[in-house]
């Protein structure tokens, strides 16, 4: 899984390069959250080596041009007529010797509903879980067990708890924003039904992952991902 990748999707142009451009500044400060200016230089070559993204208007191509999955030809039929847009990666490193881009890849694709992805060649055409679920072999930055700075995502009177895992990270990023926020907080029609669960469960008491997850209904995909749509929906206001 490497070389170079046509995300097919049925959102705008600009709605397209507006997320883009935000997931992309969100992945900066991540990484500066993460990791220590010494580890950044140290980690320079494989972050210089992640993959160039651009977002640009449908070319003029058919479905007839490429090579459907025979298994859901028809699907992907339909949704290809949607698209009005599309993500071209390029030049993508092997992702055996690469987490950052194994984690940039999985986290950019997950910010879409739904994406059909050309992988080039002969190769048939995939849809967005199917591919991400082969990326999972590989590892991510998580792999790199950073040390982080010391914050307690728990109120005072709890147990502190030190981000290990990716998820702790996630909960410790939703704290800081609704601490940076205050009691502020607009409407939250636009969150996703399981981000506002979330958001329900974290503004009532501040807690573990593993309560949260209990309190908020959810298995641990959704929750992750909708820690990942509450942040950064938390960010933009």
């Amino acid at each position: 899984m490497s070389g170079s990748l046509t995300c097919f999707l049925p959102m705008e142009l600009k709605t397209l390069e507006s997320l883009l451009s935000a997931y992309q500044e969100d992945f900066d400060h991540y990484l500066a959250e993460l990791f220590s200016e010494h580890e950044l230089v140290a980690f320079e070559s494989k972050l210089d080596a992640i993959a160039a993204v651009s977002a640009q208007p449908m070319f003029d191509v058919s479905f007839d041009d490429f090579y459907p999955d025979p298994e859901n030809e028809e699907d992907q039929r339909a949704f290809f007529a949607r698209c009005r847009s599309t993500l071209v990666i390029e030049n993508l490193p092997f992702f055996e010797s690469n987490p950052f881009q194994v984690t940039y890849l999985n986290d950019l694709l997950n910010k879409f509903d739904e994406v059909l992805i050309d992988r080039g060649g002969v190769s048939e055409l995939i849809f967005r879980d199917l591919y991400l679920a082969g990326l999972r072999r590989f590892k991510a930055i998580d792999t790199f067990t950073p040390k982080p700075k010391v914050v307690s995502i728990l109120n005072s009177a709890a147990r502190p708890l030190q981000p290990v895992d990716p998820i702790d990270f996630l909960v410790r990023d939703v704290y800081r924003e609704l601490d940076r926020l205050g009691g502020g907080l607009p409407s939250s029609d636009e969150l996703s039904p399981k981000a506002r669960k979330i958001l329900e469960a974290v503004r009532t008491e501040r807690t573990s992952p593993d309560e949260l997850l209990r309190r908020a209904g959810l298995n641990a995909k959704d929750l992750d991902d909708g820690l990942e749509s509450l942040k950064f929906w938390l960010r933009r206001h």
